[in-house]
């Protein structure tokens, strides 16, 4: 599940991106909104739906820390 956190980013990149966060920073949705509407989406998506990323078979992943990390 991809996310962006403004809306002119989801704009630009809509056909790989699941959601958007920029409700926030537009004042059109409240953070409790959002974090309902990013839930929900994990559960369809843990239910079956397929995201983006599946419908257009891509298969990059990439783990953000802000350490060091040891595997």
């Amino acid at each position: 599940i991809k996310l962006a956190s403004n809306s002119p980013v989801f704009e630009r990149m809509s056909q790989d991106l699941d959601l958007s966060a920029g409700g926030v920073i537009d004042g059109t949705e409240t953070i409790d909104e959002v974090g309902k509407r990013v839930f929900d989406t994990i559960c369809d998506v843990a239910s079956g739906l397929q995201a983006k990323a599946e419908i257009h078979k891509h298969r990059e992943f990439q783990f953000w820390a802000e350490q060091t990390v040891s595997l």
